[in-house]
């Protein structure tokens, strides 16, 4: 069941474009919606601005959640993902993942060893500990969990 679980997971984050990231610093809790890509493993990365809140609440504490909705229209059924885990800020490039995220955001990859980060960006990415998985069409409103 955990394969499977896994499978439905990463199909749920291939297919979604955007993350809900909670995190908490010394302001209290605070939700940003963010464009993310993943890898292999359930890891997801993106690209913040390193003085946003929610960039500066990472570093106070690496503790967040992030909500992946893909239902769009009445109706459908639910798809979606809950997660917890660690998220860290990545000094330079992401080599394997720049191409994905640039295509993700319709921008032109980058070629030779130049980036896709602006002056005072940085990656994030989110290793998850906790997946929580909405997925109607085979559990109903039940969740599915698992750890990674």
């Amino acid at each position: 069941m955990q394969n499977e679980l896994f499978r439905i997971a990463k199909s749920i984050l291939d297919r979604g474009f955007l993350m809900s990231l909670g995190t908490q610093d010394s302001g209290g809790i605070w939700v940003s919606d963010i464009v993310y890509v993943n890898d292999n493993g359930l890891n997801l990365y993106w690209i913040s601005e390193e003085a946003s809140r929610h960039s500066t609440a990472i570093l106070y504490n690496k503790e967040v959640a992030a909500t992946i909705t893909i239902t769009d229209a009445p109706g459908q059924p639910l798809e979606g993902l809950q997660i917890s885990g660690q998220a860290y800020k990545i000094e330079g490039e992401v080599r394997p993942i720049t191409a994905k995220y640039a295509d993700k955001q319709k921008m032109q990859a980058p070629s030779g060893r130049d980036g896709i980060l602006a002056p005072g960006q940085s990656w994030y990415y989110l290793k998850p500990s906790k997946v929580e998985i909405i997925y109607e069409k085979l559990f109903g409103t039940a969740k599915q969990s698992f750890g990674t």
